[in-house]
């Protein structure tokens, strides 16, 4: 939803606000549209705990796309609207605790870019949170082998062996593998 061409959505205040972190938006954002939100979830099956661990990760997807540059194209309670709903539908299937009533309510109008961008930063929210479990030694050598050196200059680098580096980076990849395929989340998102 990049847009050099058309003139920012009046709501695209919400996107800079949380772009730059300026507390007085993130606050008007909670006050404008949490209720909403947190009324959606308790008439579907949720608790306000539920409405409130929503509303937070569904306001981290929104803030990664502001840090890749989204601009607005439609209202911003509708696209939070949309990343809650879908969000909130995908845990109620995770607990079985779906039903088919949800799913037949209208959907804010939104651009089929934002729904694939809401996909792409949940797979990158599931892996950051996996990663963030490893070992910190592991988080070291996958972080330098993403960067692009080589096991041996990664060796080099945090004073290690070189066959150590390459065989604990081997199971350090699997273990990352491992926990990101038992998430329950998984299986939804690998089809999107």
């Amino acid at each position: 939803m990049k847009n050099g061409h058309r003139p920012n959505h009046p709501d695209q205040k919400y996107i800079d606000g949380i772009r730059a972190n300026d507390s007085g938006i993130v606050k008007e954002i909670f006050r404008e549209f949490y209720p909403s939100i947190k009324a959606y979830v308790l008439k579907n099956r949720g608790t306000v705990n539920d409405a409130e661990d929503l509303f937070h990760e569904s306001l981290k997807i929104i803030f990664l796309q502001a840090q890749g540059g989204l601009i607005l194209e439609h209202s911003f309670g509708g696209l939070l609207h949309t990343i809650c709903k879908r969000r909130w539908i995908n845990t109620l299937k995770r607990q079985n605790r779906f039903k088919d009533d949800i799913e037949n309510q209208p959907e804010p109008t939104t651009n089929q870019t934002v729904i694939e961008d809401m996909a792409a930063e949940e797979k990158q929210l599931l892996y950051r949170r996996h990663f963030k479990k490893l070992h910190d030694r592991c988080q070291e050598i996958l972080n330098l082998s993403f960067e692009g050196l080589n096991y041996r200059k990664i060796a080099e680098q945090v004073g290690l062996n070189y066959s150590f580096v390459r065989r604990r980076a081997g199971e350090c990849i699997k273990h990352l593998t491992d926990s990101i395929k038992g998430d329950p989340l998984y299986d939804e998102l690998k089809d999107e």
